[in-house]
């Protein structure tokens, strides 16, 4: 199990500014307790966090101080009837409730430790965000539910731009596959509905555009699967065509869709259609704009 010294608690408080900028962070390295933590959602005041700690990552939900802030036991069932992963597990917990990311082993190296607060942030923060919103935790912000077929093909959809001060497009082979695996999975399992996580857009009325404020590494990536199936089948255009600024997105981009073009070809030859429906029809994004 990885052991949290001076060196990692630094490189963790870097990971959270350049990933997590303005969300809350802490961490213990002393000996009989060791913990990372980082803020989840904007209203809890730190009583809903996710939490390195005894070799796994978790989100903790705890009882405020103010009784009024919020429900912990609303806010856990929200979860549990929202979520439609099989990578979380809700487990007992003393102090009030617990989601733990499942993995075999424990976490050994700092790259699984980022890796791991990555996919449990990306799973669980877009139902946290509903479930500020739909509590009036968030005033003047609108969130719903959509296809990513009535995102990318909005009307709005040739306005969207990743703006200068967003990071570049980072996501690796193992971010790409682990995407189209989840996709696959679903589609073959029969799910009606697959949430794919969040994407929070800002409408920039002085320059005529719609910036993605978060949600650019998961939004390019389904755009460039649909683009490898289009190039293939010559399905028709989608409207959406993203705007890049950094030298090093449009590295990433051409390395990912080369790596997508072979998955479809070894994964679902002849089955390209039906992954392009289910992708555009059955997977969804929780649309928040502000």
């Amino acid at each position: 199990m990885i052991n949290i010294d001076r060196d990692l608690k630094q490189e963790f408080e870097n990971f959270c500014e350049n990933n997590y900028p303005g969300f809350t962070y802490e961490s213990n390295i002393g000996n009989k307790r060791q913990w990372f933590y980082l803020e989840a959602g904007h209203s809890f005041e730190g009583w809903v966090h996710y939490e390195f700690f005894e070799g796994k990552v978790h989100l903790h939900i705890e009882k405020p101080d103010t009784p009024n802030l919020f429900n912990p036991k609303q806010l856990h069932e929200f979860i549990q009837k929202n979520n439609k992963s099989n990578k979380i597990l809700a487990e007992p917990w003393g102090r009030a409730f617990q989601w733990t990311l499942i993995r075999d082993n424990y976490i050994s190296t700092k790259e699984e430790l980022f890796q791991d607060i990555t996919e449990l942030h990306s799973i669980l923060e877009p139902i946290i965000s509903l479930f500020e919103i739909l509590h009036d935790m968030k005033p003047g912000v609108e969130a719903v539910m959509l296809s990513i077929g009535e995102i990318i093909n909005s009307p709005a959809a040739s306005f969207f731009v990743i703006p200068d001060y967003q990071r570049p497009y980072t996501w690796n082979k193992k971010n790409v596959l682990q995407l189209l695996e989840d996709i696959n999975n679903c589609r073959n399992s029969g799910k009606r509905t697959y949430l794919i996580g969040s994407v929070i857009l800002y409408n920039n009325i002085d320059q005529a555009q719609i910036e993605i404020v978060d949600g650019q590494q998961r939004l390019t990536t389904i755009s460039l699967i649909l683009k490898a199936i289009q190039r293939k089948k010559s399905i028709d255009s989608i409207k959406m065509e993203l705007k890049f600024s950094h030298t090093s997105s449009f590295q990433n981009i051409a390395l990912n869709f080369s790596l997508i073009e072979d998955w479809i070809n070894l994964n679902i030859q002849n089955e390209e259609e039906h992954f392009w429906n289910y992708l555009l029809n059955n997977c969804k994004l929780v649309k928040i704009s502000v």
